[in-house]
């Protein structure tokens, strides 16, 4: 979902999120990846800091890029007027609210039948591991019926910005 506060368009903002985010959510520079079609390159990123697990900082192409839960852009004094929850990515350029990004993590169709099918063959242990927050692993443990979730649990992978996008 787009929420775009001006002109700017969905791929600009899908831009602004895959590049700031590149770092602190995998999951998140998967999907925008998949949705603009094409890689990244990281190198058109002159800086990068890391705020927190949800927020980051960058410089690129001449501009400043903020992006995270919109409490990350309130504490620096940007207002967003969106709701504050990590699977809405807000985006500020050069210090003004351009939009933001939110994210559905829908457990796949056929994810609890597939389950199912591992307790019929005798698997009494499944466990959900997600680079996802806690709250979205929890979730999809209980739509699927697994006691166990391990949320924030990954790095990103080695090459993960190059080895995107997916066929």
């Amino acid at each position: 979902k787009n929420g775009s506060a001006n002109k700017t368009t969905k791929d600009e903002l899908l831009m602004f999120v895959a590049y700031s985010q590149y770092k602190v959510n995998p999951g998140v520079l998967a999907a925008c990846v998949k949705s603009l079609g094409k890689k990244i390159d990281k190198r058109q990123i002159k800086n990068y800091m890391k705020i927190d697990d949800h927020t980051a900082i960058i410089k690129m192409q001449g501009i400043e890029v903020l992006s995270g839960p919109s409490d990350a852009l309130l504490r620096v004094g940007i207002k967003s007027n969106v709701p504050n929850d990590v699977n809405k990515v807000c985006v500020a350029v050069n210090g003004e609210f351009i939009g933001y990004i939110e994210f559905d993590y829908a457990v796949k169709d056929g994810a609890k039948q597939a389950v199912d099918t591992l307790k019929l063959l005798g698997i009494k242990k499944t466990a959900v591991l997600s680079f996802e927050s806690q709250k979205t692993a929890d979730t999809a443990a209980i739509s699927c019926g697994i006691a166990a979730a391990d949320g924030d649990f990954m790095s990103i992978p080695e090459g993960i910005v190059e080895e995107l996008p997916f066929s």
